[in-house]
């Protein structure tokens, strides 16, 4: 047993990356820079600012975004792995975006369940579902454009 939390305790603190991986983030723009073939977006999500790129079209497109809202941003994101396990995110082209609503969760189940005929009535626990439904990957999402 001492060997396999050797090897555990190893992996753990070894690096691994970069890997790319298709994924979101959510946040706020604060910074669109100047346009170009790659054009830098700059996202605040909580503490944290990432600096993603896109082409000059979706820039566009997002500059009216600009502090204005919470976005959910998709794209091809670059990881590293560091040491003692935590992934830092190392760059993130943004490829499709959609604004998100500020409104409380708990409010937003309330009035879809109120539509007649939704369907929603029927789930005990609609949060849960929304939350399925959230991770499927064969949802089909608004591309922002």
């Amino acid at each position: 047993m001492a060997d396999s939390q050797t090897a555990a305790q190893g992996d753990r603190d070894s690096r691994w990356g970069p890997v790319k991986e298709y994924c979101s983030l959510d946040g706020v723009i604060i910074r669109i820079g100047v346009e170009g073939s790659v054009v830098p977006v700059h996202l605040r999500a909580g503490d944290k600012i990432h600096v993603c790129n896109t082409d000059g079209g979706m820039a566009r497109r997002l500059a009216s975004h600009i502090g204005q809202g919470t976005l959910r941003v998709w794209g091809d994101g670059l990881w590293q792995r560091e040491s003692g396990g935590n992934w830092k995110l190392i760059c993130f082209s943004i490829s499709r975006f959609k604004p998100l609503s500020d409104a409380p969760l708990d409010e937003v189940v309330r009035q879809l369940r109120e539509v007649e005929g939704s369907g929603w009535k029927r789930f005990d626990d609609p949060i849960a579902e929304l939350m399925r439904l959230r991770d499927d990957p064969t949802v089909e999402t608004d591309s922002g454009d």
